[in-house]
């Protein structure tokens, strides 16, 4: 689990994690390593897990072959993940079947034959069978491959485990995805609001959460506004600060360092909302350059390629695409894409960026004229922010007022 804190980058409370995501996320379905990510971390995952389990293995039937002095421990533990996973699914105490002692006294004395693995897998298919909540085919079809398995002579209790558990990790998602699904309405609206708030005070209390760069966030925008500014257009202004510096910059990811604390549950959803921002501020200056000029053939194509576009791509990377493109010497394309595209205040970009900010963070701003073509894209935007953006109000709201109030 270390390796997957690195990955994330946080050590939040799940409970917290889980709660949060089933408030922004309508579709969230828990994955089989329970863990709450996006796919590109999760493929990942699977992969060091894989070779985790692998490697454990291997340590085993090493230790086995040599008989180590520690192979009591080694097996006892790497039965009982297996046993606990069991358990999970039937939520009942295992039979003699999976008594992990006797298992144990029997591989040590070579006397684990395949009779004995036969019993434990037709029991633990079973069990799974019998407390599935859906009806599937899968599990009767896994049980004739894996039994099918058995006659292979390479084939033993470590493989049998590490099948079985693959198969637990999916029963035990298939399951709790049914119980999801049945409960969720009580784990949204108000009293999915008040979880969160609790789970949020409890990390504050806990020192989990830290707010150092929130407190920074929020109180440098107060300064920048007059004193009649509500607790409301201050969270909106200081959202709508930090998304216009992250457009300019260029990055793969947003680094997590430098957003506040308080949005490391969303980074991968606050990631996207940048690249659309910066996509969509590139293509319509870029396109007004090029209406500019007279661009009128293969202009499609050129728009494609303007969509395509976002923070990672370098001035230099696009002047030399527009050059070969417009068939227009580069050092021209260079001088006049550092104007229109530069992160300073009488950027053409920089201008566009601000009207697209301006209406997706407040509620009765009418869209500019120069970003009617792209209307469909920038509406869709302010309702991924804004659904963001009101939930962080629920939920942060006398968070803020702390903060604010206080400075």
């Amino acid at each position: 689990m270390e390796i997957v804190r690195k990955l994330l980058n946080f050590d939040l409370p799940y409970s917290w994690q889980l709660i949060h995501e089933l408030q922004i996320n309508k579709e969230f379905m828990l994955n089989e390593y329970m863990i709450i990510t996006n796919e590109k971390n999760l493929r990942l995952i699977r992969l060091l897990m894989k070779y985790k389990q692998q490697e454990d293995v291997e340590d085993l039937r090493i230790s086995l072959k040599n008989n180590d002095s520690n192979l009591c421990e080694l097996l006892k533990n790497y039965l009982s993940k297996f046993v606990n996973m069991f358990v999970d699914i039937t939520e009942e105490c295992c039979g003699n079947f999976l008594d992990i002692d006797l298992i144990i006294h029997m591989i040590m004395n070579n006397s684990f034959s395949n009779n004995e693995l036969s019993k434990i897998i037709s029991y633990c298919f079973d069990k799974m069978i019998e407390y599935s909540k859906i009806e599937s085919k899968s599990l009767y079809e896994e049980k004739d491959r894996i039994y099918n398995m058995m006659f292979d002579k390479n084939y033993d209790i470590f493989d049998v485990c590490e099948d079985m558990s693959s198969l637990f990790r999916k029963q035990r998602m298939i399951n709790l995805n049914i119980s999801l699904i049945c409960y969720r309405k009580y784990f949204v609206g108000g009293k999915g609001y008040q979880y969160e708030k609790d789970e949020v005070v409890k990390a504050i209390n806990s020192g989990e959460l830290k707010l150092d760069r929130t407190c920074i966030w929020l109180l440098e925008t107060k300064k920048s506004m007059d004193d009649s500014s509500n607790i409301f257009n201050v969270h909106r202004e200081a959202f709508k600060n930090l998304l216009c510096n992250l457009s300019f910059i260029i990055t793969k990811n947003t680094p997590k360092e430098i957003l506040p604390e308080i949005m490391v549950l969303d980074t991968d959803r606050i990631d996207i909302i940048i690249k659309n921002i910066s996509t969509y501020s590139l293509y319509v200056s870029l396109m007004t350059y090029c209406n500019r000029i007279g661009i009128k053939n293969n202009k499609k194509y050129l728009e494609s390629y303007l969509l395509s576009l976002s923070n990672r791509d370098t001035l230099e990377d696009i002047s030399l695409y527009l050059s070969d493109f417009l068939e227009i010497d580069s050092k021209i394309i260079c001088k006049n894409i550092s104007v229109l595209l530069g992160h300073t205040s009488t950027s053409v970009r920089y201008i566009i960026t601000n009207r697209i900010l301006n209406y997706i963070t407040n509620e009765n701003v009418e869209l500019h004229s120069s970003l009617s073509y792209i209307s469909n894209e920038i509406e869709e935007l302010k309702n991924k922010l804004f659904h963001l953006i009101s939930h962080y109000e629920i939920i942060y709201l006398s968070l803020y007022c702390s903060i604010l109030n206080t400075s």
